[in-house]
């Protein structure tokens, strides 16, 4: 997670609401691999990377699609 949350750090600020928005985002893209015992909630593959990108441009989160 901190990797993901440093990466966008160089886009847009975050602050404590908006990474705690961030981290629910991340957990609701990686619950099936912890739900079925394959993985960390603190990991995504490269599937669920894709699949978080996608959410955060969806949602316009942080202004994104702004600076992007």
């Amino acid at each position: 997670m901190i990797h993901s949350r440093l990466g966008l750090i160089r886009i847009t600020p975050l602050g404590d609401n908006l990474v705690h928005q961030l981290q629910g985002i991340f957990s609701f893209v990686t619950r099936k691999k912890v739900q079925n015992g394959l993985g960390r909630s603190e990991e995504a593959d490269f599937a669920e990377f894709l699949l978080l990108m996608k959410q955060l441009l969806d949602i316009n989160f942080a202004k994104l699609k702004d600076k992007t």
